[in-house]
């Protein structure tokens, strides 16, 4: 028998078992000790409770605003609804782009990551294109095919980076601005099987950053960086009869101040009124509406907004133009940077102004295509739709999140030029299409 405290012989005795064993989960607790510093990524798991929208409240019971469905949208960056409502695609931090079916929320299909991709738009009917944004390294502009994505399609070359590209024409073209001044005029609908036709080009004065178009695509209004010129032009659609030198014929144009830049354009569906914000200073301020008869080019009118960051839509049938905008307001306690929301008729006349303050701090999200329905975002996390006389008719609050108990929050809003349907970007991850009641 061995004394008391004689240490076992090394010949694989229970007791050295024991203490090889506790060696081991000893290393191995340390390096997960120092490991833990930086631990794998966990993929969070929505629950499905957090994937049920909020709903429209009004106090007529009548909501402005249906849930259509609400997904996910792990690393999105960019986002875009088809002026058509038919559906939506989305861009994430990987450069990979995913379509969804407007009515459904279901992926149709997914790209690989495409190298130095940044910016999309979802055109009518399923199409999306795709561009690198004032890259003079990637002079391309791809069209993602609506049923196969990247396995179909075409890649368009250009003489320059893009500097602005929109949609009309009911998915059939699209125009896209280059810093060489160029226009392209792009096919995109075709009949399954059929190629893509080449491209129209036409020539402005200046870098047009800013472009868009009518619904049809008949009529393009253009705002140039720099010169900030005004121009509208009839473009010429592509044929199989057709080359890239054809131009497209100007309507009218427009020199502005030179102490204004562009800050953004609007046309209305049927063509009959064009707005432009511009301002004077670096940081927007000194914002400036002009109204433009979208036939002749003649002004109808001018208002200087007193504000900065001012924001434009008009109504498709031309008759409204809805506007937010920063304004400084001064107080005892000192300068305070308040919202700002005005309505005004194609003639000039305005409606209801001035609404906004401490507690009611509205950024313009939609407007409904006759201009009965303005909606507009107020602080982190509600929407508010007014009538055009300035009256309320609902609110849509986003609840507190069931996990984190804190307030979920709006990231962005992208809604049609119609204002039929909205896409809500969550700070949660998640985002939530809504299309318009008949309220």
């Amino acid at each position: 028998m061995m004394p008391v405290g004689t240490p076992e012989k090394a010949n694989g005795s229970p007791v050295i078992k024991r203490l090889i064993a506790l060696g081991v989960f000893a290393l191995v607790c340390g390096a997960g000790m120092r490991f833990s510093r930086n631990p794998a990524p966990v993929q969070a798991v929505t629950p499905a409770a957090r994937l049920t929208a909020p709903q429209d409240q009004s106090g007529d019971g009548k909501p402005r605003w249906e849930p259509l469905w609400t997904r996910p949208a792990p690393g999105l960056t960019l986002a875009s609804v088809a002026a058509d409502g038919t559906s939506v695609a989305w861009i994430d931090r990987k450069r990979s782009v995913r379509r969804l079916d407007s009515v459904t929320g279901n992926t149709v299909w997914q790209t690989e990551p495409l190298p130095g991709m940044s910016h999309l738009v979802a055109v009518p009917g399923g199409d999306v294109l795709v561009y690198s944004p004032l890259n003079r390294l990637r002079p391309v502009i791809r069209v993602l095919d609506r049923n196969k994505g990247a396995k179909a399609g075409a890649v368009y070359p250009l003489n320059g980076a893009v500097w602005s590209v929109a949609a009309a024409g009911g998915g059939s073209v699209a125009f896209v601005g280059t810093g060489q001044g160029t226009i392209y005029t792009l096919p995109i609908r075709r009949e399954s099987g059929e190629p893509f036709l080449r491209p129209t080009t036409w020539t402005v004065n200046g870098i047009p950053e800013q472009l868009v178009s009518t619904a049809d695509g008949s009529v393009t209004f253009i705002g140039g960086w720099g010169n900030s010129n005004l121009s509208s032009w009839q473009p010429t659609r592509p044929t199989l009869l057709t080359t890239a030198s054809v131009p497209a014929s100007s309507i009218w144009q427009q020199a502005k101040m030179e102490s204004f830049r562009t800050e953004g354009l609007c046309f209305s569906g049927n063509g009959t009124t064009a707005v432009a914000l511009s301002s004077r200073g670096r940081r927007g301020e000194g914002a400036r509406l002009d109204v433009f008869d979208g036939v002749t080019g003649n002004r109808l009118w001018q208002e200087d907004l007193n504000g900065f960051g001012a924001k434009a839509r008009v109504s498709r049938d031309g008759q409204f133009i809805a506007v937010t905008y920063a304004h400084l307001s001064e107080y005892n306690t000192g300068r305070v940077t308040e919202q700002k929301l005005s309505l005004f008729t194609r003639e000039g006349r305005k409606v209801f102004g001035d609404r906004g303050g401490i507690y009611f701090s509205p950024e313009l999200a939609a407007l409904s295509a006759n201009g009965s329905r303005i909606t507009v975002q107020s602080g982190p996390s509600t929407l508010f739709t007014l009538d055009n006389r300035g009256r309320f008719k609902s609110k849509l609050t986003l609840p507190k999140d069931p996990v984190t108990g804190q307030p979920l929050q709006i990231r962005r809003c992208v809604a049609t030029e119609d204002g039929r349907f909205l896409l809500m970007i969550r700070g949660d991850g998640l985002m939530t299409l809504y299309k318009a009641t008949a309220s």
